[in-house]
């Protein structure tokens, strides 16, 4: 492994640590209903961080396979297919100053978190009730950075991160879960 990949999978892996410790906080925000300081900046910032978000797993996804030359399974193409609309949307948000692709947006991470789902469940139990293509397997372990960040869990904690920051986000989203 080159000294670029070995640093890419680490700037990564921090990126993905980033993200859970985000979601956590999220997710704490929803169960207690009080701010801490993630969930005031994600709320200021909700499209943006949402664009960003997507934006960086986008970029990230096509350093590891056009740069890299990591070949991507069919469970990453799936989550790709959810994910590269998420730029386009929240990027024309963001642009435009509005929220008006938030139920897009939505929909577009909560089918890419069930492939993310499942395709963590086939990586990190090895039981998979739908075999993956012959160039690549959904197993293959290209990445394992600090004992537990694999690129199936780098995609489910930008999925999670996203529909977190939409649920939580009162001012924007009519959620239920968003409502204090």
């Amino acid at each position: 492994m080159n000294t670029f990949t070995s640093l890419f999978n680490i700037i990564s892996s921090l990126g993905t640590i980033v993200f859970l410790v985000g979601s956590v906080a999220l997710l704490l925000r929803c169960i207690t209903k009080k701010e801490n300081a993630i969930s005031r900046f994600v709320t200021a910032h909700t499209i943006a961080v949402i664009f960003f978000s997507s934006l960086i797993a986008t970029i990230g996804s096509l350093v590891y396979s056009l740069i890299i030359g990591f070949p991507p399974c069919d469970l990453c193409w799936y989550q790709r297919i959810f994910m590269y609309p998420v730029v386009l949307i929240a990027g024309y948000d963001v642009i435009k100053k509005k929220t008006t692709g938030y139920p897009y947006v939505m929909g577009l991470t909560v089918i890419g978190l069930f492939f993310a789902l499942f395709h963590n469940f086939i990586y990190y139990t090895g039981v998979n009730p739908i075999p993956c293509s012959a160039t690549a397997s959904c197993t293959a372990r290209y990445v394992f950075e600090f004992g537990f960040v694999t690129i199936p869990l780098m995609a489910l904690s930008v999925f999670l991160f996203i529909l977190l920051t939409l649920l939580t986000n009162p001012q924007k989203n009519p959620s239920p879960l968003a409502q204090q």
